[in-house]
């Protein structure tokens, strides 16, 4: 007898324990038998859904808690449950006061002493506030990305707009160099040749800005891109009496990478381009390409030994509109362009210089 009476002391101890952890934790607690009437609940339940453990206990849940979509899911998880599956799932209910609240629910069957499915156990998450923030998220994904879109077209229409009055004054300036060719003094002959190259650097960033403009509002989804096809298309488009000048190799046959052709094209043609532009006249200029296999990435390098650029200027070399020279032929976003697109890819691009030596850029893609 003592012992028996010590084992239900043990045990109404031990129970009175449990009781307690489960009243005082954050996730919501409810029982309900086969009919999906409320046997239990703890507080945090009560505390989600606005309603007394006496206002639940002895009704059915989802008469409550549920609308319209709601009792049907709850309806097949109480089918599923009577046949000893278990599962988690989301669900929206209304609370006491006709919040709408979203939860996360872990419900399990409950068997009696024989093994016979008795009801359902369900451990319930509060995850309003997720669902409000990804909601939000997404929206404001679905307006940026309009944004991005009337950006886009608003780009190409000002891009047009501005280059055709600069092509008339270009026009014009032909003309009047045609027409007073031997009238013109020395000082307005060099005017003009300012004017014009002004004009020609003014097309080349209003082309670079739309550029940029597509590269960021670009929904083309990314693919493998036959990279030695870009490439060679590259180097064969450049002018061929320049070409003369430069030598191009291409070490070993190129991998294919996981970006569409446009963005595989801005990023070589960028890099061979600048070797180009910035060649030593008084060397035998090259520009060799290479590759290599590393765990995940393929790592790339575009080398030249060109004019090289001077320390001082390292940590302007990716930033938008930075010229380290007058050239007409440079915006000064190129490098921002493929710094963009190999980051957003998720790899790393660097470079080494060293100035009358040469540079080398390298880039690392996701296999």
């Amino acid at each position: 007898t003592y012992i028996r009476t010590l084992e239900n002391v043990t045990i109404r101890y031990q129970n009175k324990k449990y009781k307690s952890i489960i009243d005082n934790i954050n996730l919501g607690l409810m029982e309900v038998d086969n009919n999906d009437v409320v046997l239990a609940t703890n507080k945090a339940f009560c505390n989600m859904s606005g309603y007394d453990s006496e206002e639940l206990i002895g009704k059915k849940a989802k008469d409550i808690l549920l609308k319209n979509e709601g009792v049907k899911i709850m309806n097949a998880k109480n089918i599923i449950r009577k046949n000893g599956v278990d599962d988690i799932y989301e669900i929206e209910i209304i609370t006491k006061n006709g919040e709408v609240k979203y939860l996360l629910i872990s419900g399990a069957p409950n068997y009696n002493i024989n093994g016979e499915v008795i009801g359902t156990l369900g451990i319930h998450l509060d995850i309003t506030e997720i669902k409000i923030l990804n909601s939000k998220n997404e929206k404001l994904i679905s307006d940026l990305t309009e944004s991005n879109f009337e950006l886009s077209n608003y780009a190409q229409i000002v891009s047009h707009d501005l280059k055709t009055p600069l092509h008339s004054i270009a026009l014009c300036l032909d003309w009047i160099k045609e027409d007073e060719e031997n009238k013109l003094s020395a000082d307005s002959s060099e005017f003009i040749t300012i004017i014009t190259n002004s004009l020609i650097d003014m097309n080349q960033l209003i082309s670079s800005t739309l550029q940029y403009s597509e590269l960021r509002s670009s929904k083309k989804e990314d693919n493998n891109s036959e990279t030695q096809l870009v490439v060679e298309s590259i180097i064969a488009n450049i002018d061929m009496n320049k070409i003369k000048s430069v030598s191009i190799n291409i070490q070993k046959p190129l991998p294919n990478i996981k970006l569409n052709n446009t963005k595989t094209k801005q990023v070589f043609q960028n890099l061979i381009e600048n070797a180009y532009k910035y060649r030593d006249v008084n060397k035998k200029s090259f520009v060799t390409i290479n590759w290599e296999s590393q765990n995940e990435f393929i790592l790339f390098s575009i080398e030249d030994n060109g004019i090289g650029i001077a320390e001082k200027h390292f940590e302007y070399i990716f930033q938008v509109f930075k010229k380290l020279n007058n050239r007409t032929d440079s915006s000064g976003i190129g490098l921002s362009i493929v710094k963009n697109i190999v980051e957003t890819a998720g790899g790393k691009i660097w470079f080494e210089s060293k100035l009358n030596v040469g540079s080398t850029f390298y880039f690392t893609l996701p296999k």
